[in-house]
């Protein structure tokens, strides 16, 4: 298995990220959606992304065939014809979900190429229930299972639909028409993309909002009033970036900025088999669960959260590697669960070259150590510290020190019968429960 190159070749794009998707800090009142997010986003942590639908049926890419020509589409789209997961079983998907600690869990209610995976009653809408040997709605009985768990749903939902006859763009060599001249054409399109966010609103009651991919400004997707009519339906959806410009949280995927994203808000989703966020034909491997857990502890300790990506296949079952590694990391989150819910942003690389968070009272700092790494330094701590290894509680003396009272540098030294198979977690406590705090610009604590 090859690794991510995740983040040691990090992109520094925020800027150019931002301009595309758009956060509408400007127009949302900051403290309406401060109380939104900490209801339950800003402390979920984990959450898991699901892409399914027909793609799962021959294995391919998920919707882009469809650009290669007309040909390329029509065969494409073929799949819905076939699509008939007769071992869909929402409630097994549920309870593994919860058992790795996901909090949220966002489904692919329609991709790019148009197929709905519940019933739509939009004239000239595909859909799995109506167009598929299937027959049934995808998306009712996993909301179900999700709430039976406590787990919050999340509906994603493409901005484009390369399907849809009054859409302007279909492959690359075959547009339909142009916005700009058929305004009552695009408006015939607008119609009928709200009335199926209607339909998920009316229906399912979405938790979130996942939009991707908007081919068009904000202007022209009417965002605004799309934005409106979506919190009609429910004034505490949670919205992701991808409403251009009248988003709540910024989400990357795959590359991971260099430094922290400035958005208070926001979620790294990558998939757990490399490069493949659906079901490939003859899929068989994962990532390592070691290198992936690295990878959130990086998210974690810069304010985000972390979608697991699975592609489940065409039987409707989610493959037995990628249940293995979700498995994997449930067991260490598990572990591991004190230093993962109920924290917020760490010290901070300069101090000590490692990810870590602290607790909401900051009386405890918890530093992650990928496995590999034996030693952690703490450098210019304001106060003496005591260390334990979460999951044993066992303490770790250290090795050098400071001046007590004053400020310190600090080296610990794991024993390797304390090394975790993926990613050791120390925890760091001053006395009397005193925030664990640096010494910052000629001795001022921060």
């Amino acid at each position: 298995m090859r690794c991510l190159f995740f983040f040691f070749v990090l992109t520094i794009i925020h800027n150019k990220t931002l301009a595309q998707f758009g956060i509408a800090a400007e127009i949302l009142p900051p403290d309406s959606v401060e109380t939104k997010m900490s209801e339950w986003f800003s402390d979920a942590k984990i959450g898991v992304f699901i892409h399914w639908g027909i793609y799962a049926v021959d294995g391919t890419v998920e919707s882009w065939p469809m650009k290669d020509g007309v040909k390329q589409a029509e065969s494409y789209m073929s799949q819905l014809s076939r699509f008939n997961p007769r071992k869909y079983d929402p409630d097994q998907w549920a309870s593994l979900f919860k058992k790795i600690g996901a909090r949220y869990v966002v489904m692919t209610t329609k991709h790019h190429d148009g197929v709905a995976l519940w019933k739509s009653r939009q004239p000239g809408a595909l859909s799995i229930p109506t167009h598929s040997p299937y027959g049934k709605d995808i998306i009712r009985p996993l909301f179900e299972a999700l709430r039976k768990n406590s787990i919050k749903c999340g509906a994603y939902f493409s901005n484009p639909d390369w399907s849809y006859h009054d859409y302007p763009l279909y492959t690359n060599d075959s547009t339909r028409y142009d916005p700009v001249q058929q305004p009552a054409r695009w408006q015939k399109f607008m119609t009928f993309y709200k009335g199926q966010l209607q339909e998920l609103m009316k229906d399912y009651r979405p938790d979130l909002l996942w939009f991707d991919m908007p081919e068009y400004n904000a202007a022209t997707m009417q965002a605004a009033g799309v934005r409106n009519m979506l919190l009609t339906y429910n004034p505490h959806l949670v919205i992701n970036s991808r409403l251009p410009e009248h988003g709540e949280y910024n989400n990357p995927e795959q590359d991971l900025f260099a430094s922290r994203p400035k958005d208070r808000y926001w979620e790294f989703a990558i998939p757990v088999s490399e490069g493949k966020w659906g079901y490939r034909a003859g899929l068989n491997e994962t990532t390592d669960a070691g290198t992936l857990l690295t990878l959130f502890t990086r998210v974690l300790s810069q304010g985000g959260n972390f979608l697991f990506d699975i592609g489940p296949d065409g039987n409707g079952e989610i493959i037995p590697a990628q249940q293995r590694c979700l498995e994997n990391v449930g067991r260490w989150v598990n572990k591991h669960s004190e230093a993962i819910y109920g924290t917020k942003e760490g010290i901070g690389f300069d101090v000590c070259g490692l990810p870590s968070v602290y607790s909401k009272d900051s009386s405890a700092l918890y530093v992650f150590v990928p496995r590999g790494n034996t030693v952690v330094h703490l450098n210019g701590i304001d106060r003496n510290v005591t260390a334990t290894v979460v999951g044993s509680n066992k303490p770790i003396a250290s090795q050098s020190g400071g001046i007590p009272g004053c400020y310190g540098w600090f080296t610990y030294r794991i024993p390797d019968a304390e090394q975790d198979e993926y990613v050791t977690v120390i925890k760091f406590t001053a006395q009397n429960h005193k925030p664990v705090k640096r010494r910052v610009k000629g001795g001022y604590i921060e």
